[in-house]
């Protein structure tokens, strides 16, 4: 059972803040920690010293191995928890100069919520990619990786843009060579992590197009571990390989995306059909998919943030309905209350009736809704949110519901 077995009646954390102490008190009992609390200002995450390092402090965020422990047994979070902390004990230093750092740096393909729950002074250096998804600056340690902020740059006195030059170059070295696959056409070839997480290769600059060697292709990355290339796609119906990307990516613990991609050129892009093509709603399940969890992952990030200091802003909700056999992501407004609404598709004005029930006043596009009143989205927030206090005047949402 591990370090807690003194425990007579152990329980299996069941959300982020019994998982945090449920990590304490492993962490407090665990040979190689020296010192163990939560972390300033009750982050999900621990601030630790370990047993023969540098005595010095550092914070352990518990994002990664609550995703793999959430729902198991009791036991096995125990042990999810020891790994962890004996993986980031053991860590590699990270490289205090650029000299020695430029061949370990390389670019890894993450969930945009990956970077959600990050401090906004710890943000790692990144960049959207491949419409929805994070393409994040990492450094290569012996038992882990580690993200990099823009101070580590400073340190090391590189700029942004050689950097992130040395980590393409250095994501397509470390990517499977061409010529170790033959792949026929019509074929599908499953690709492991090796160096770096499979789906990082997809970031590989002409590492597919290279692969492909001129025949089409679906690729897609539901997790981080593997990836899944169909050669010579011409002509086939892409709605089973969608529905298996969105299944597999709906039950990993590090899931990347359920979207499929194909090339462009030499360049990797979503897939995209017309609307009346037999694969448009299974391709459309996946994005919005992975639109609604990203923005439901932002939101709760947001909300432990405006917690934490004493902000009151309501931080609106996304959901993704079938309406007239298309799906729509909705968001609701309610009026005369301060709120960051979520990108959507249709905006739905919403008051409360004499009975105390919710009505929807107007059901309006809300891109129609944004120029008109001539909003635009927060800095710094993927997915992009809107800071809204109330309704537009009566005349102007009037006017754009007759237009719509």
């Amino acid at each position: 059972m591990g370090f807690l077995d003194r425990f007579r009646r152990p329980k299996r954390a069941t959300d982020p803040d019994g998982f945090r102490e449920l990590a304490l008190e492993v962490a407090r009992e665990h040979p190689f920690v020296a010192s163990v609390d939560v972390a300033e200002d009750g982050e999900f995450a621990l601030s630790v010293s370990f047993v023969g390092g540098d005595e010095s402090v550092r914070t352990t965020y518990l994002r990664r191995p609550w995703a793999e422990a959430e729902g198991e047994p009791y036991e096995d979070q125990v042990e999810i928890v020891e790994r962890f902390l004996e993986q980031f004990a053991q860590e590699a230093p990270i490289p205090t100069s650029w000299s020695d750092a430029k061949d370990l740096v390389f670019l890894g393909l993450r969930a945009v919520s990956y970077t959600a729950y990050m401090p906004r002074d710890k943000a790692p250096i990144w960049r959207e990619a491949l419409d929805g998804l994070a393409l994040i600056l990492f450094v290569d340690l012996e038992t882990t990786v580690v993200t990099v902020p823009g101070e580590r740059l400073e340190e090391w006195g590189v700029s942004v843009n050689d950097a992130w030059e040395a980590a393409a170059a250095n994501t397509l070295r470390l990517a499977p060579a061409a010529g170790d696959f033959a792949p026929a056409p019509k074929s599908m070839v499953r690709i492991s992590s090796g160096q770096i997480d499979a789906a990082s290769y997809l970031t590989a600059p002409g590492w597919l197009a290279s692969m492909a060697r001129g025949m089409s292709v679906l690729a897609w990355a539901a997790d981080r571990d593997s990836l899944a290339v169909v050669f010579g796609a011409e002509g086939v119906d892409p709605t089973r390989f969608a529905a298996q990307a969105l299944e597999t990516w709906k039950e990993s613990s590090t899931d990347v995306s359920p979207r499929l991609y194909t090339l462009d050129g030499d360049s990797v892009v979503p897939l995209t059909v017309p609307q009346d093509d037999p694969a448009f709603r299974a391709l459309e399940k996946c994005r919005y998919a992975q639109i609604a969890r990203a923005t439901a992952e932002q939101g709760h990030a947001l909300e432990e943030e405006h917690e934490r200091d004493g902000i009151d802003i309501w931080v609106g909700v996304l959901d993704v309905l079938d309406r007239n056999g298309q799906l729509e992501a909705v968001t609701i407004w309610p009026d005369d209350v301060v709120t960051l609404l979520p990108e959507a598709d249709t905006i739905d004005f919403v008051e409360m009736d004499e009975n105390e029930k919710i009505r929807v006043v107007h059901s309006l596009p809300q891109r129609a809704v944004f120029e008109a009143m001539g909003l635009e989205p927060e800095a710094d927030l993927v997915p992009p949110r809107y800071y809204v206090e109330r309704w537009p005047d009566a005349r102007l949402l009037e006017r754009l519901a007759r237009a719509n």
